[in-house]
């Protein structure tokens, strides 16, 4: 018994902190400034040598090529905040969802339930690739918060780095970084940390739980959690237990089925600032001068993701389901098929009989958005071939579309149980089920019905929190591309999104770039427009990154800006209303 003793003191005393580096809370001073960053997504790509598959030094699919960058920000940091302050990620820092290289071991079980992502294995093995990929913003870090600067580093994980909420994974990450500045690193193994200030209570997470984000996990243990687990057989699961593996939401089963192919062919499409409009822009850029084929298979590539690919779990995540209580028993137990109420009879659901049925007596509002995503993709709408493409869909995957719709249906059943049948639009007369999401995009700026789930959320996270009524609130996220902040109406909540730390554009500034861009082939002469969308990267964007800070003393945190000056030719630093009109 004593050989175990001394190797568990030998280890304490080594330098890593075990009691630290494991704690389920971190702490933030009220005493000391914060800086709030998030989104940084660093990948396994990183720098490599020019192929097919990696363009002008860079996989298209890596998010972090600021390192340079991100070293001067934390000098400008360093210098305005000489005392010490505390760095705060609020999500994704690591990108554990995308894989590189086929040599990369998928994660889940081979030819079982999508509904699983990671366990901690594959998790960690992306997390030591990341790692190595990375070694300069490693160091960048350690000399950061290093013995002697009094600065911190705390981590709380997002969708994208969820896995770092195991105890395993957390500790792997960890372990890349020198001991000694390894003690002042904390990872949130909650992904939720709370701070109190005099009268003030702010509160951070990623964002992903927002009502209808479709990277919301449906159940998390305890509610006050930002991931949720399953164990092999997609039972819940504590998240460290053995054989545990993070649930694969819907955002990450679409961004792995269907997003990931296009963004290695056009690596500026996950660089807008403003995904919802940005992601429809550059499809209509990259299929511009696709073939019809390849135009045909984009869509349908689509459709049959939304048809076939997604799981119950994932649709009721994605659908506010936030409970994961079935669905099940809210319709009436025989439902009449027409081109008004879009329902299946329950005698049907083992047949294509009825999917083929809902693809045929379309209604106009779910007309309109195969009308939308064709313009989207440059086609002419609602073309015969792609009813055609889409039998063919329902015929090879009729039990899990039948499944879907059932689960659509019942889902507006449950939102008004008054009704006799179930209807696909809502109250508003806003598509519903998942064309709404499509249509309208996963994410919206926080005005109207979003600002209100945003509103409905931070009231919900500050009651299970405990905080009182009479405290002024405020909420800090991340997860969206844009920065943002408002106040709501009672005056006494406050949010501030940090925007992604990167280099994003709007739809604006990037058609501005490629009308002039900066890049030539190989006879000197300017790529055009088209040829400019697919050999750009993220690269070329100009140098704009947003923050949030806190200063001791501020009654209000502020959201920043940090961009190079080409005029003044410096790094500056302004307030979000201050920021330049390529920052926007």
């Amino acid at each position: 018994m004593k050989l175990p003793l001394i190797a568990i003191i030998t280890f304490i005393l080594s330098g890593l902190d075990l009691g630290f580096v494991l704690a389920s809370e971190c702490q933030l001073r009220s005493d000391r400034p914060q800086i709030y960053i998030s989104d940084t997504h660093m990948g396994m790509g990183g720098k490599c040598e020019d192929t097919e598959s990696c363009v002008r030094g860079w996989h298209p699919m890596e998010d972090f090529r600021w390192s340079s960058d991100f070293s001067l920000f934390s000098d400008y940091l360093n210098q305005k905040y000489k005392n010490g302050f505390d760095l705060v990620v609020v999500g994704d820092m690591l990108e554990l969802w995308q894989r590189q290289s086929d040599e990369v071991e998928p994660c889940g079980i081979s030819g079982e339930s999508n509904n699983l992502g990671c366990n901690a294995n594959q998790a960690l093995a992306r997390v030591k690739i990341i790692a190595n990929a990375h070694q300069d913003i490693i160091k960048t870090i350690e000399s950061f918060i290093d013995e002697g600067s009094n600065n911190k580093l705390i981590v709380v994980p997002g969708n994208h780095d969820a896995a770092l909420m195991m105890n395993d994974v957390r500790l792997g990450f960890l372990n890349q970084f020198r001991s000694s500045p390894r003690k002042n690193i904390c990872i949130q193994s909650s992904g939720i940390l709370r701070l109190d200030r005099d009268t003030q209570s702010i509160l951070l997470e990623h964002g992903h739980q927002i009502e209808g984000d479709p990277n919301r996990y449906t159940n998390p243990v305890p509610p006050l959690n930002s991931v949720q687990c399953l164990n092999s057989k997609g039972k819940p699961s504590d998240c460290n237990a053995e054989n545990a593996y993070i649930m694969r939401t819907w955002g990450e089963n679409f961004v792995q089925s269907y997003f990931d192919d296009y963004e290695k062919q056009f690596s500026i499409i996950d660089n807008y600032s403003f995904e919802p409009s940005g992601i429809p822009d550059g499809v209509k850029r990259g299929l511009s001068s696709a073939t019809l084929i390849e135009k045909k298979s984009a869509i349908t590539g689509l459709f049959a993701f939304l048809f076939a690919k997604q799981t119950a779990k994932q649709f009721k995540g994605v659908m506010g389901n936030a409970e994961g209580k079935s669905l099940a028993g809210f319709c009436s137990k025989q439902l009449v098929l027409t081109a008004d109420q879009i329902c299946l009879d329950r005698n049907t659901l083992n047949s294509s009989r009825a999917t083929q049925s809902f693809i045929k007596e379309l209604p106009e509002e779910m007309r309109s958005t195969f009308d939308y995503l064709m313009n989207v993709f440059g086609m002419e709408p609602s073309g015969e071939w792609l009813i055609s493409d889409l039998y063919k869909t329902a015929n090879d995957h009729a039990g899990v579309i039948d499944q879907t719709f059932l689960l659509i249906c019942d889902y507006w059943r449950a939102k008004d149980t008054s009704q006799n049948s179930c209807h696909f639009i809502d109250k508003d007369g806003k598509l519903g089920g998942l064309f709404s999401k499509v249509k309208y995009g996963f994410l919206e700026s926080v005005t109207g019905k979003e600002k209100l789930k945003l509103f409905n959320h931070i009231k919900k996270r500050f009651s299970e929190a405990g905080t009182s009524a009479k405290e002024t609130k405020i909420f800090i996220y991340g997860h969206t591309h844009k920065a943002e902040r408002g106040t709501f109406t009672d005056h006494n909540t406050h949010f501030f999104n940090t925007g992604a730390w990167q280099r994003v554009a709007s739809a604006e500034v990037i058609a501005e770039i490629l009308r002039n861009c900066p890049l030539k082939d190989e006879a000197g002469v300017r790529l055009s427009e088209k040829q400019c969308f697919k050999a750009i990267s993220p690269n070329e964007l100009p140098k704009c990154y947003s923050f949030v800070e806190h200063d001791i003393g501020n009654r209000l945190p502020e959201l920043t800006w940090w961009f190079y000056s080409e005029f003044d030719e410096q790094w500056v630093a302004v307030d979000h209303d201050d920021r330049p009109d390529f920052c926007r």
